[in-house]
Formats: C-alpha cells, sequence, structure tokens
C-alpha cells in the first residue's frame, strides 16, 4: 500500500528531525566525552566521573534511537520504526519519573551538588593545574560568584574570586554569593520557561511515537 500525502509528509519529518538530533547528538558526545576526560584530571571523586559518564550513557543512547527513526523512516522498515517507537515511550516513562524525583527531591539534589562543587574546588586547589582553574575561575565570573556555597569554600579567596578587572582585590571586592545558589534561583526564576520547554519536548516525542506508528502499521498492511 502506497503512503497518503499525509503519511509521506509524517515521513519526511520523522526523518529530518532524527538526523537533526543524530548529528546534534554526535556533537553533544564528543563534547561531554571531552568534559569527562578533564573531569578525571582534575578529581578522582567516582561520584562526579559516575555523573557524567551516565550523561555520555544518555548520548549515545540517544544516537540510537535517532538512527532507528531515521533509518526506518527513510527505509520503511516496520521494525525499526515499531522499535524507534518503543524506545521514545520508554524515554518519556523515565523523563516523567526523573522530573517527579527532581521535584520532590530538589534540596538533596541542590546538596549533592554543593557538596561535589566543594571537592572540585578543593581538588583544584590541591592540584594546582592551571585548566582546571581557568575553567573555575571563568565559570566564577560568568556567573559571578564565588566558591560553592560562598568565599569561605577557597582557602584563599581573593586569589580565585576576584574580577580579572579589578585593580587592587580586598574580601570585599570578590563575588559573594554562591555558584550553586546562583545557578538555583536561575533555574527558579525560569521555572516557566523551562516547564514550557518540557512540555514541548513531551508534545514532539508523542508526536514522533505516533507518526512512527502510523507508518509501521501502514507498511505491515
Amino acid at each position: 500500500m502506497g503512503l497518503t500525502c499525509g503519511e509521506q509528509c509524517l515521513r519526511i519529518l520523522l526523518v529530518v528531525c532524527n538526523l537533526l538530533v543524530f548529528l546534534f547528538s554526535c556533537v553533544c558526545a564528543g563534547f561531554v566525552a571531552y568534559f569527562l576526560a578533564k573531569v578525571k584530571e582534575v578529581t578522582d571523586d567516582n561520584s562526579a566521573i559516575v555523573t557524567i559518564a551516565i550523561v555520555l550513557a544518555v548520548v549515545i543512547f540517544t544516537l540510537v534511537f535517532s538512527f532507528f527513526g531515521c533509518c526506518g523512516a527513510w527505509k520503511l522498515n516496520t521494525c525499526m520504526l515499531q522499535t524507534f517507537a518503543i524506545i521514545i515511550s520508554v524515554l518519556l516513562v523515565i523523563e516523567i519519573i526523573i522530573s517527579i524525583l527532581v521535584l520532590v527531591y530538589h534540596n538533596k539534589v541542590k546538596d549533592y551538588v554543593t557538596r561535589y562543587v566543594k571537592q572540585l574546588i578543593s581538588n583544584v586547589e590541591v592540584s594546582g593545574i592551571p585548566e582546571a582553574e581557568e575553567v573555575v575561575r571563568n565559570l566564577q565570573e560568568k556567573l559571578k560568584c564565588c566558591g560553592a556555597a560562598g568565599p569561605m569554600d577557597w582557602r584563599n579567596p581573593v586569589r580565585y574570586c576576584c574580577p580579572r578587572d579589578a585593580i587592587a582585590c580586598q574580601m570585599t571586592s570578590i563575588f559573594q554569593k554562591g555558584c550553586v545558589d546562583t545557578v538555583y534561583d536561575y533555574l527558579k526564576g525560569h521555572s516557566v520557561v523551562a516547564g514550557v520547554l518540557v512540555l514541548v519536548l513531551a508534545v514532539v516525542e508523542i508526536g514522533a511515537v505516533v507518526a512512527a506508528c502510523c507508518l509501521a502499521k501502514n507498511r505491515s498492511a
């Protein structure tokens, strides 16, 4: 049975969208792998390394399902389309569970991030690796913050938390707010935007499942 005009549009949309996701995931995989290598140089904190490794695994997982979606839609392969639909459905359930857990345990997530950043700061000071110090300083300047919870996370906050354009830096000149609170407040201030993005993502994923199922059903009919 040939494809209707609507089904042909769904097919093209699935191919293009999954191809874009595949290419984007390739870039992300490279970036996360590079970041993981840099983190290993700065810290021996297994929890941080495992967390980033999980992110890398998720990116690779995204590569796989986008490949199935793109090839399945292009070749009109029923098996690949059904596999794609199942993977997206599982992914959607996982996203819902993670969102609920973050909402319920957001304070614990914040505490964990604070402990991790403090450990990272300690390792930067002990190791003295210039690249690691540069990364942390750039991050603090961009966010206008100092340390995880505040300047006292550093043994020498004047050295690490002063703006680069400061002529004579003193304790009164450094950034006073912790970086974790800065990021947390930013996310709270943009929670509506984040909520809308999550909703749009969910709608797109549901649409992808429906489109894949329609094409698979047509092909098997």
